[in-house]
């Protein structure tokens, strides 16, 4: 075999042992916004994920909630972004007084809902979550770390907004 088609077939096989394949857990239907208003709880599988990726506090499903408003408006308590980069966990701890606004974006290939915290005076952070169902409950999820781990923060609704 000649050498360089040894060293392609080697790299070929190594690709295929060490990338899998993220979950493809989309939702195919269209989400309307009615079906959003209301309070959404972290769920115990998004606690095992955010400990998996190396966090340590805020494990407990009562720590992390939205709040969507039918105006646009929203509340938040949770990790703005729930992965571990390089230099450690994130800090960016939301809290209630943040404010926040929401959306639903039908131009990405997957439905969104789309979210805006003002973290400081003029300075907005993004971030999105994909919808999927679970026993007919609708769920808002987004990768915890690298898609191939199937690690996610998740959120189930819990209640109507107040």
């Amino acid at each position: 075999m000649l050498p360089g088609l040894r060293a392609a077939l080697a790299l070929t096989a190594i690709f295929a042992i060490a990338c899998q394949h993220s979950e493809n857990r989309y939702l195919r239907r269209q989400v309307h916004a009615v079906e959003l208003h209301g309070e959404w709880a972290g769920t115990p599988f998004a606690m095992k994920s955010l400990a998996d990726v190396g966090f340590t506090t805020h494990l407990d499903p009562g720590d992390h909630w939205l709040i969507l408003m039918a105006d646009g408006t929203c509340s938040a308590q949770t990790f703005l972004r729930p992965y571990v980069q390089i230099d450690g966990i994130q800090s960016d701890w939301l809290t209630p007084d943040v404010p926040c606004r929401w959306s639903l974006d039908s131009d990405r290939t997957n439905q969104s809902l789309d979210l805006w915290f003002e973290t400081e005076p003029g300075r907005e952070e993004h971030a999105y979550y994909y919808f999927d169902e679970e026993e007919d409950r609708l769920l808002l999820w987004r990768y915890a770390t690298d898609p191939d781990a199937w690690r996610y923060m998740e959120f189930v609704k819990v209640g109507e907004a107040p």
